[in-house]
């Protein structure tokens, strides 16, 4: 794995936590989730966050254009369309009442 790799999944992770805390759970300090890594030589790293905010999926919101952004000079935004550029996939699901959002870089350990 490359440097510049692992710190492209760093930020896209950090820019993940951000919305989970800021808009599933409004910076409540008493919200908790949690953050699951898996390496393996061989398959993709996979980090899963489970929380049981109110969902938020990524693939379904349409990012705004960039000249849009830079035009009515707007701050949000940028965010969702830096992790999908980083990540090669990103999956949610339910499970046991629990919300699971799974980012998937596949990368070739070195």
């Amino acid at each position: 794995v490359q440097d510049i790799q692992i710190s492209e999944m760093v930020l896209a992770l950090d820019e993940m936590c951000s919305n989970l805390m800021i808009h599933s759970h409004q910076c409540n300090p008493d919200d908790l989730f949690e953050i699951h890594i898996y390496v393996q030589k061989g398959n993709p790293v996979i980090f899963e966050l489970i929380d049981d905010g109110t969902v938020f999926d990524i693939n379904q919101f349409s990012e705004p254009e960039l000249g849009n952004l830079v035009n009515e000079k707007r701050k949000g935004g940028l965010g969702i369309r830096l992790v999908k550029s980083i990540m090669d996939k990103i999956e949610y699901q339910s499970q046991s009442g629990k919300n699971v959002c799974r980012l998937i870089k596949h990368v070739t350990f070195k």
